[in-house]
């Protein structure tokens, strides 16, 4: 027997994985653009030099948050910018590359390990292959600008799929990332907190505080200080400033030509969380022998409540939910559960998600401006008919379960 043919491939593994290769392919396709798109424009449609000046003045002893020209003041914490620092040496282009392609890389692994380690029922190549492809549409709009979107989304995938296999300090470090990438992803981590608060509760604040320290092993204490106040401040000024392109849920009240009280705002904000961590609570106890259905139950709806609820929600925010959106029309067709409110919400978001078709119907009609909140509604209603729908059975996930040591669901087990 010749040495290719006893390390070739069999023909039945070769075609399972056809369908692998063709979703990939197409990232890759994305991939490509983007790159180009990132050495022909690297200072256009993107953010990065924000990111890049930032990591800049933070070792020129600048302050971070002052308005600069062209750049305006920086957003972001003083722990996003000293990690922009290898990018910000290699330059706007090959930076801007490089970041660009780690946001992309890190995203469609995420989205492969969620499908694998937390998302429920099988998933045999074909079917993780139109999760990846139904992701894109919503997603690349959020990869496309040179924002840090992709690994924020990233880190709250592998954070889930890290508890998923009760690596606590795992999940509380990339969540704990997560923030320090951009403040908003900590509703999400303090629901995942609320709902397994032994074990990652102080874990999560323990990686919070670390990444909060890291800042002072590079620069004075003053200094460094002196950038938290900052960003401090910076967050309580822009707190009450609306952005035109903000989509979530005060976008029903604008459309409405309803002026938004902050104080009832933020009373609607808390009723919300208050409610979303109970829904989650009561899904963990009806699905406690099966963590894969109750930690993507409290993933989409964590999701969920930021897009409606969270600070400077943008169309490119959305790549955080993309994946929630795909693996909710292929659940849909898989229970026979809301399919056309599936299909609904992911048509919604893909039309909108450009801003052309908004733009398109605006002419027509104010109330274009609620088409990606509202899908994002939609789709929080479909998911409480979901998890209302499945019936808990007394058997275990076996193969679940085995793979990640939980052993028995816990009304088998001997007293």
């Amino acid at each position: 027997m010749s040495t290719d043919s006893r390390i070739a491939e069999p023909p039945e593994q070769a075609e399972n994985r056809a369908p692998i290769r063709a979703a990939l392919l197409l990232w890759l396709i994305f991939a490509v653009a983007l790159a180009i798109k990132s050495l022909v424009t690297p200072t256009l449609h993107t953010v990065f030099p924000k990111f890049a000046a930032g990591a800049e003045h933070w070792w020129a002893g600048l302050p971070l948050y002052e308005e600069y020209e062209n750049l305006g003041p920086f957003r972001y914490s003083p722990a996003f910018a000293i990690a922009m620092t290898p990018f910000a040496w290699l330059g706007l282009v090959w930076g801007g590359l490089l970041f660009a392609l780690l946001n992309v890389g890190a995203y469609v692994w995420a989205v492969r390990r969620l499908a694998r380690d937390v998302l429920p029922g099988e998933w045999p190549p074909v079917r993780e292959a139109i999760l990846l492809a139904l992701a894109m549409p919503v997603a690349v709009r959020g990869l496309w600008n040179g924002q840090s979107n992709g690994l924020v989304a990233a880190c709250l995938l592998l954070a889930t799929a890290g508890l998923a296999r009760q690596r606590w300090w795992l999940a509380a470090g990339l969540l704990s990332a997560a923030v320090y990438l951009k403040l908003s992803p900590l509703a999400v981590g303090l629901l995942f907190a609320g709902l397994v608060p032994g074990r990652l509760g102080p874990r999560l604040l323990g990686a919070l505080v670390i990444g909060g320290l890291l800042p002072f092993l590079t620069a004075s204490p003053e200094y460094v200080l002196d950038q938290y106040t900052g960003w401090f401040e910076h967050l309580v000024q822009t707190r009450q400033k609306r952005w035109p392109s903000f989509r979530d849920a005060r976008t029903f009240w604008e459309w409405a030509g309803i002026t938004t009280n902050l104080s009832v705002y933020a009373v609607l904000q808390a009723g919300a969380g208050i409610t979303a961590l109970g829904w989650c609570w009561w899904q963990k106890r009806r699905w406690d022998h099966k963590p894969r259905m109750w930690l993507t139950a409290a993933l989409a709806a964590g999701i969920g409540y930021l897009m409606l609820f969270g600070p400077a929600i943008e169309s490119p925010t959305y790549v955080l939910i993309a994946p929630i959106v795909a693996w909710a029309v292929l659940e849909a067709f898989a229970t026979r559960c809301g399919r056309i409110v599936a299909v609904t919400v992911f048509v919604l978001m893909t039309a909108f998600m450009d801003g052309g078709t908004e733009r398109a119907l605006a002419r027509l009609t104010p109330a274009a401006a609620v088409g990606l909140p509202a899908s994002t509604l939609l789709l929080m209603f479909w998911l409480m008919a979901w998890g209302w729908r499945q019936r808990p059975g007394m058997e275990a996930e076996s193969q679940t379960r085995d793979r990640y040591g939980l052993g028995p669901p816990a009304a088998t087990q001997r007293p």
